[in-house]
């Protein structure tokens, strides 16, 4: 009875009932620990692991220039001074929080490989600074969660340069601060631990951290890292729901990235520390597939499809090794190793200064060293097989967002690109933007989304005052407003027709709840034609008489405007549109600009609109359609309604 003489102990049978139901086959809660690795480093890298990354990196040319160039990341490092304790303007340390995890653990796999004194005093000094701070933020646990990364990582692998008294000091900060605040028997406020029955990125971001930090002391706190391993085993399938069922992510590219890779660390800790992750992995579902969604994502110009809070620049995110390792994807290894050629390639050419460095690199650092352990375990992958079939030129993701993504060509940077969203206005960080769309062609992105603004801006995730925002709401966004109004925060749009082949890929959004209090019906369908063309056609009916309808695409190109065509420029490459409907529509240029000084403007974006009203008596539909195309319109493709384009299964 010892067992249940702790609070801990007694939490863990009570969730193990839970836990229980994750997998039949899983180990009875007194034996959750008993296949732990003794000894360290146990949490995704072992000593085995570090032999053959340096046996690889002998014959891999290509891995050998990932760890070159963490090597000299981790370097830079070494001048820095431990980061300091800063509370953001939203109460949380997420910014410092992460910059510790990117110097511990770059700094610690570099001691381990190349043992050089100097990376592991870096890591922790780096790790006795953060014990130092005041109270960490159980209130913001997102924060707690990178840190206790950060923490369980260091603790694990750096044990030999470690003496008791220091391993007794930060064991005793990851037993407080992470694995008794991630309890809801012993958290101060339960109610910070929302994020165990939220299916957000939260949820993986938090159960990873939690998890490693009790991984890590599972000796030390046995009954502490139990309880943890409980209830992650309960918790953390609510996160493979945004996968389903077709591996598609409601909060957009760049979040799969943020919940995914964490979601995997947890899952690879699992496997490196107890041998087996409880079958979470095959439980997961839509997981398996959703590294061909993040691909899908990225459109010719370089640039995500950034639908919601996600920001259009693109990272090669370690999450498609870390799944193609995990499912055994070959196809898909060997897809995203092409692309860590393509992006060690870019990163050569800024440091050596012949282009700029994006602001997103300094982020993505924290992410290195899991893109050296994911890269190097895909190599045990087989070359795919040469029957493989290449990746579908267009796809449909259905789930709680609904998606189409088509372009022309894959490996032809000039080739076009288009990315169509429906969906649900209530998932998590959506903006108002059913029916949007992204649009490349000629290597330039010509129909843009802003992405998110500071999530500092009051009540930013709260509504009302989130819809208030510009680059929230929908007149930022590429599709419609209706008598100034945009789209009912409730709303969903489903996509009711489709059609993809070789000459023509389209789809049709109904987007009538959006906009229910002004028309009866509202669809829109876009085409994605063989010479890159794109066709946007809307169909309204119900409208009252005079009612207006703006149409709308926002756009970084310059505009020249002549009646019902427009030329849009970039660099020195021209697109050109044309209004086919209705005869008398004409385009305008309106500002792209929020209307207060709090919110982040848009210098060099503005809005290419065109404005149209119900005629007093409406018998048929109100139909706008727009043309947009790499070569001047000589011959509009024919005109026929929603209802008559193809749909198919």
């Amino acid at each position: 009875m010892r067992f249940f003489r702790s609070r801990a102990g007694l939490l863990l049978f009570l969730y193990a009932l839970c836990a229980l139901a994750v997998r039949a086959d899983e180990p009875a809660p007194e034996d959750l620990l008993a296949t732990l690795l003794t000894g360290h480093p146990r949490l995704l890298l072992t000593t085995a692991d570090e032999t053959l990354l340096r046996e690889r990196a002998r014959t891999d040319p290509l891995l050998a220039e990932l760890i070159d160039s963490a090597r000299a990341e981790a370097t830079q490092i070494l001048a820095e001074p431990p980061v300091v304790h800063e509370l953001l303007p939203r109460d949380h340390l997420l910014v410092p929080a992460r910059r510790v995890l990117r110097n511990v653990t770059l700094c610690a796999l570099f001691w381990r490989l190349d043992g050089d004194p100097r990376f592991g005093a870096r890591a922790l000094a780096e790790l006795e600074s953060a014990a130092s701070w005041p109270e960490w933020t159980p209130w913001h646990f997102l924060a707690n969660a990178e840190l206790a990364t950060a923490f369980a990582i260091g603790y694990d692998w750096l044990q030999p340069l470690m003496d008791e008294a220091q391993r007794e000091r930060l064991a005793a900060v990851m037993a407080e601060r992470v694995l008794r605040a991630g309890l809801p028997a012993t958290a101060k406020n339960p109610k910070h631990l929302w994020w165990r029955r939220s299916p957000i990125n939260w949820n993986t971001v938090c159960n990873a951290g939690v998890t490693l930090a009790a991984l890590a002391l599972a000796e030390r706190e046995p009954d502490l890292a139990r309880a943890v391993v409980a209830e992650t085993l309960a918790s953390l399938p609510r996160a493979f729901a945004p996968y389903q069922p077709e591996g598609a992510y409601p909060e957009g590219p760049a979040y799969w990235g943020y919940g995914t890779n964490y979601l995997l660390v947890c899952l690879h800790a699992f496997r490196t520390a107890l041998g087996n992750d409880f079958g979470l992995a095959e439980s997961a579902g839509a997981l398996r597939a959703s590294g061909d969604y993040r691909l899908a994502m990225t459109g010719t110009s370089g640039l995500l499809f950034n639908y919601g809070d996600s920001a259009p620049v693109d990272r090669l995110e370690p999450a498609l090794f870390g799944l193609a390792r995990l499912y055994e994807l070959p196809a898909l290894a060997a897809r995203t190793r092409s692309l860590l050629a393509t992006d060690i390639a870019t990163r050569r050419a800024e440091l050596s200064g012949a282009s700029p460095v994006p602001d997103f690199r300094a982020q993505e650092q924290r992410y290195r060293w899991l893109q050296i352990l994911w890269y190097a375990s895909a190599e045990d992958l087989p070359a795919p097989s040469p029957t493989t079939p290449p990746p579908p030129l267009a796809q449909v993701f259905r789930g709680q967002v609904e998606l189409l993504t088509a372009r022309t060509a894959w490996d032809d940077k000039e080739a076009a690109f288009l990315g169509f969203k429906a969906g649900d206005n209530r998932a998590s960080h959506t903006h108002l933007d059913l029916g949007s769309f992204v649009y490349d062609a000629l290597g330039l992105r010509w129909a843009a989304d802003l992405g998110p603004d500071s999530y500092a801006l009051p009540d930013y995730f709260k509504a009302p005052l989130r819809w208030t925002y510009f680059r929230n709401g929908s007149a930022s966004h590429n599709t419609l407003l209706i008598d100034g109004r945009g789209q009912a925060p409730e709303a969903a749009a489903h996509l009711v027709a489709k059609q993809i082949s070789p000459g023509r890929t389209h789809a049709v959004a109904d987007l009538s709840a959006a906009y229910a209090d002004r028309a009866s019906s509202v669809r829109r369908g876009v085409a994605l034609l063989a010479d890159g063309s794109l066709l946007v056609q809307d169909e309204i009916t119900g409208l009252a008489p005079g009612a207006e309808v703006r149409w709308a695409m926002l756009t970084p190109a310059t505009l020249q405007l002549d009646g019902a065509s427009a030329t849009l420029g970039q660099q020195d490459h021209r697109l050109h549109a044309r209004v086919l409907s209705p005869a008398a529509a004409v385009f305008a240029m309106e500002p792209a600009q929020p209307a207060t000084e709090a919110e982040t403007p848009n210098p060099g974006y503005s809005l290419l609109t065109v404005r149209v009203h119900a005629p007093a008596e409406a018998t048929s539909p109100l139909t706008l359609t727009v043309l947009l195309s790499p070569r001047p319109v000589t011959s509009p493709p024919p005109a026929a309604p929603l209802a008559e384009w193809a749909n198919t299964p």
